[in-house]
């Protein structure tokens, strides 16, 4: 499902996870230091799984990246965020280094504005309470949506947030003109939260017109142990001299948690003109040691062609 949507206050500013370990702070300079690994054990729902294997294990995280900020009184602030991903090249066994984010801004009463290599407000879109087999796990497959020239600005009140950006020849080819414009406004209250974005992109590439535009509405509400989501996504693809790809996708998720337990489930379904629905499934289970470090296993399948179900069994540990 994520496919069709992509063709579409924490210890220092820009640190990524909100549990972010500082490693220095004074005289106002703030520098936090974040990361992720994940590890499992897989079979992929495509029968033509990696390598033409059923089952291997996938190093499907491997990031860290350092935040720094400076303090200028009066509730604002200023900095900047580098992280990079350790990845494989295909084909070789040797890992590297693949920048994610690279960034500077700031932040204040007026809210968050940055400028650089970074996610873009539709990267929010989802909710999936996945591990793999979701929106939320193909999402982290291809590294959010990011692009190298970003503005983006966020504000959160608490009751109302939202936020814009804007991405423009985000490859720098001068055959291909490329831009992007989204953004999204949301209210959240007790516990409910709703919100709806918007995304348009515009890319020419040789004399040919390629236009996506996506409109989305989200809604969770959290009650005791329980949690409910529901998603809605319409988007609509133009290229030039052929005819207009309309898509509309559905989300249906939930998930209980009984002491260091989370149980979840969810359904999608994707209505593409012109061809038949798809829908998918997944059923996850997740054991968290701490705020930092799980174990989870999770099992996904579908009625599209040529798909099996999918298995997963793994651990994370983030900082």
């Amino acid at each position: 499902m994520k496919k069709t949507i992509l063709a579409i206050a924490i210890p220092a500013l820009f640190a990524s996870a909100a549990n972010a370990a500082v490693i220095y702070e004074q005289d106002g300079v703030t520098l936090a230091l974040d990361g992720a690994a994940k590890v499992q054990f897989k079979t992929d729902k495509e029968e033509e799984s990696i390598g033409g294997s059923s089952n291997y294990i996938d190093l499907a995280d491997g990031d860290f990246g350092f935040g720094l900020t400076y303090d200028l009184g009066q509730n604002y602030k200023v900095g900047g965020k580098v992280s990079y991903s350790l990845d494989k090249v295909t084909g070789e066994n040797t890992p590297f280094l693949q920048r994610k984010d690279l960034y500077v801004g700031f932040m204040g009463d007026f809210g968050t504005l940055t400028f650089g290599r970074q996610v873009v407000i539709l990267d929010d879109l989802g909710v999936s309470k996945d591990k793999e087999f979701g929106i939320q796990g193909a999402k982290d497959r291809v590294g959010g949506i990011r692009a190298d020239q970003v503005v983006k600005y966020t504000l959160d009140t608490g009751m109302f947030y939202g936020g814009i950006s804007h991405a423009l020849n985000a490859d720098g080819d001068l055959n291909n003109e490329f831009s992007l414009t989204d953004g999204k406004l949301g209210f959240r209250t007790g516990g409910f939260d709703g919100r709806v974005f918007y995304g348009q992109t515009s890319n020419e590439l040789l004399g040919v017109d390629l236009d996506n535009s996506i409109m989305a509405l989200e809604l969770e509400y959290a009650f005791d142990a329980f949690s409910i989501a529901a998603g809605y996504y319409d988007s609509k693809e133009k290229t030039t001299g052929l005819d207009d790809v309309k898509t509309k996708s559905y989300a249906l998720a939930a998930d209980y948690t009984m002491d260091a337990w989370t149980f979840a489930a969810g359904w999608g379904q994707i209505d593409t003109s012109g061809l038949d629905k798809e829908n998918d499934y997944y059923i996850n289970a997740n054991y968290a040691f701490s705020g930092n470090v799980n174990a989870f296993a999770e099992v996904g399948f579908g009625d599209g062609d040529d798909l099996r179900t999918g298995y997963v069994l793994g651990m994370s540990a983030s900082f």
